[in-house]
């Protein structure tokens, strides 16, 4: 679930900002679509944390795998909905 409290939200919100901006700032210098990039800056922090955890079980790693899914859900709900809505106005529905 995103809607964390407000004390985590401010304490993440500058260093995430950040990382999104030079994700953005390399993509731009390179001409480049910036998936690779947002792969690898999730793979880093969860290799990351998993490395500060140290001892970990499949249980640990069966949830990091569901949080990310569930990113993946609500960035679809929030971004790519609204986006295909917008489309089948502007080009006519598939079905």
């Amino acid at each position: 679930m995103p809607y964390v409290d407000s004390e985590y939200r401010d304490r993440l919100d500058t260093p995430l900002n950040l990382l999104a901006e030079v994700i953005a700032a390399i993509a731009d210098e390179e001409a480049i679509i910036p998936c690779g990039l947002i792969n690898f800056s999730i793979c880093r922090i969860v290799h990351y944390l998993f490395k500060i955890w140290g001892d970990y079980s499949y249980s640990d790693i069966n949830d990091v795998i569901g949080a990310l899914e569930c990113a993946k859900q609500e960035i679809y709900r929030r971004l790519a909905v609204p986006y295909e809505n917008k489309k089948k106005k502007q080009n006519g529905d598939v079905f």
